[in-house]
């Protein structure tokens, strides 16, 4: 039986290996980014959508703070 929080764990720090190519090369770093946040909604029982590459940069932009803002809500305690 898996240890309770370690997913969690896990989680965040795939998150803190990102944070510093979101800052760099924001763009190269969304789709490892959406990945990460995939797999968190599907442990938590969300329904997930499948989105397409964004290459504009006001895009690339407004997609990570959407992220982090779910990424926050999906470890905040329940």
């Amino acid at each position: 039986m898996p240890e309770p929080g370690l997913d969690q764990q896990e989680w965040e720090t795939e998150w803190r290996g990102l944070e510093p190519l979101l800052i760099d090369s924001p763009a190269e770093a969304l789709p490892e980014v959406d990945r990460l946040i995939e797999r968190l909604l599907i442990a938590r029982g969300y329904p997930t959508t499948e989105e397409g590459a964004r290459d504009d940069p006001s895009a690339v932009s407004a997609a990570i703070t959407g992220y982090r803002n779910l990424y926050e809500f999906l470890l905040s305690p329940s």
